[in-house]
């Protein structure tokens, strides 16, 4: 499957079974298994990395009134093809119901190549004493969702308040 990968749009969604990080569980055991490192590995193999997501983290629950355990299971993984053909797209995990699992729904975006990729600076910003505190108060932001997601987030809104100050010292 690895090898057939590039060159392709790939996403794979469902019931992995298995957590990516300890953190992502509620309850039960809180220990690194074999099962979450060759889960880790088989991702990194397969250059699969989850799709950005909102709703509900913990899309798994035993429903035991004791004992109960949250986790991750449900997953969206997308190759790296797949995110700069439809950039836009987003799972959102839905409230629990009758099963145990949450639903998901893969929200579709606008199809297209995303523009505005790289992240440039002009260098005399960083000479400017509004700079630093600017970047940490966005770097120190919470934004739910994948590590990958998290981080193109705050950049993006990082961004932003850049080209606003650039802005404002340009006048």
């Amino acid at each position: 499957m690895c090898s057939s990968l590039h060159g392709t749009h790939w996403i794979v969604l469902g019931d992995f079974n298995v957590s990516r990080r300890v953190e992502e569980s509620i309850g039960g055991c809180s220990k690194i298994s074999c099962a979450i490192e060759e889960f880790n590995d088989c991702l990194q193999s397969s250059k699969l990395d989850e799709l950005r997501f909102s709703g509900f983290l913990h899309t798994w629950c035993n429903k035991r009134s004791n004992s109960c355990i949250f986790k991750q299971l449900d997953r969206v993984l997308v190759n790296n093809d797949w995110h700069f053909k439809f950039a836009n797209f987003e799972v959102i995990f839905l409230p629990p119901s009758i099963s145990d699992h949450c639903p998901s729904v893969v929200k579709l975006g606008l199809q297209g190549i995303m523009k505005n990729l790289l992240f440039k600076i002009f260098h005399f910003l960083m000479d400017m004493a509004d700079f630093l505190p600017l970047v940490k108060r966005f770097w120190l932001e919470q934004v739910h969702g994948t590590v990958l997601y998290k981080l193109c987030s705050k950049l993006r809104n990082l961004k932003q308040a850049l080209k606003t100050l650039n802005n404002k010292e340009g006048d």
